[in-house]
């Protein structure tokens, strides 16, 4: 292809290339980078010695733990944490700005979607190599297991991990908003495809509910996320401000709702009895979690009754910019507690 006119002027006064042209790069090239890694752990299989390796247990077999677990643990539960930070963020930054930031904002989202779509895909990552010797009892050794590496490949942790890191690509890379939508859908179903709650039923109802909790989950972080860039935008006229804070605080009671509901039916078939909650350590996450998100709802409700109309108004933005900083903030940790509290045991 020939490069003329004023681009062949820009390439020889070796002008930069556009910054959202190195964003979608760099995230090109991680999510190469994971593809890559999984394609090894398919070829180490291939061509690995015909030795014994870790037994996968049995269905309802006991699990000895060997030396190591502990790092094992810690690397799944901060995948889990970056997992579940990176793609709510991610996914709610770009539904944020297909369904509520006004057209006359001109707030560049591209850059943070595309920090928390490499933060999802670590946490992919680490959950995939860390998925088969959690699942033995093995030390970091089994990072590089290859039978436990296709094993994590070949189950739902794998699908997980194609689903995820292929919306994340979908919602940061494609154009329109019907790609951007797909991705984004993609990307939460990856949530509920692992982790304690396939393990309980009916499966419906479990599914059918992690499914609108991440939903709402990722709604409520990323618009916080949206609203806190909004608001910090120099270029951002305040009535332009004022109908995105608007649009996001009509749905907040409907986020709440959501995920309320859905909070709850996934706590009654989860939990084997009432008193779990303050006897097993997934209980404790749990009561953790809701004493967080009571926090979070306390603030968002000052701001939607008391400052969102004096923005509507026309006044002054920065106390609810601080605000919302400090409801996201407080999500943020919620969104950590969840990634460890599906690491956890409910029993």
């Amino acid at each position: 292809m020939r490069v003329t006119g004023e681009r062949a002027g820009a390439v020889r006064r070796g002008r930069r290339p556009a910054p959202h042209a190195v964003l979608l790069t760099r995230a090109a090239l991680l999510a190469h980078a994971l593809l890559h890694a999984v394609l090894l752990a398919c070829a180490a299989v291939l061509v690995a010695p015909a030795h014994a390796h870790a037994a996968l247990p049995a269905a309802g077999g006991t699990v000895v733990h060997g030396s190591g677990w502990d790092v094992v643990r810690a690397v799944d539960q901060t995948g889990q944490v970056l997992l579940y930070v990176g793609i709510l963020g991610a996914s709610g930054l770009v539904l944020f700005r297909l369904l509520v930031l006004d057209r006359a904002a001109p707030v560049r989202l591209l850059r943070p979607t595309a920090q928390l779509a490499a933060v999802g895909l670590v946490g992919l990552f680490l959950v995939f190599v860390s998925a088969g010797a959690r699942l033995v009892g093995a030390g970091p050794s089994g990072f590089v297991d290859p039978e436990l590496l296709w094993h994590s490949l070949t189950s739902r942790t794998g699908a997980a991990t194609a689903l995820g890191a292929g919306g994340l690509a979908l919602a940061l890379a494609g154009r329109g908003r019907v790609v951007p939508l797909l991705g984004v859908v993609l990307a939460l179903v990856s949530l509920p495809l692992t982790g304690h709650t396939r393990s309980f039923g009916p499966g419906w109802l479990v599914v059918g509910s992690d499914l609108l909790h991440v939903l709402a989950g990722s709604v409520w972080f990323g618009g916080l996320l949206g609203l806190l860039l909004t608001l910090r935008a120099a270029g951002v006229e305040t009535p332009a401000a004022a109908r995105t804070v608007a649009r996001f605080s009509d749905a907040a009671a409907w986020l709440v709702l959501t995920l309320a509901a859905s909070g709850t039916v996934l706590a009654w078939v989860i939990l084997p009895e009432p008193a779990a909650l303050g006897t097993t350590g997934y209980g404790l996450v749990l009561l953790a979690k809701v004493a967080t998100v009571a926090c979070v709802l306390a603030v968002a409700a000052w701001n939607r009754f008391r400052l969102v109309p004096l923005v509507a108004a026309g006044g002054s933005r920065s106390l609810l910019r601080r605000t919302v900083g400090v409801e996201a903030t407080a999500l943020l940790l919620v969104l950590s507690l969840t990634g460890v509290l599906v690491s956890q045991s409910p029993v």
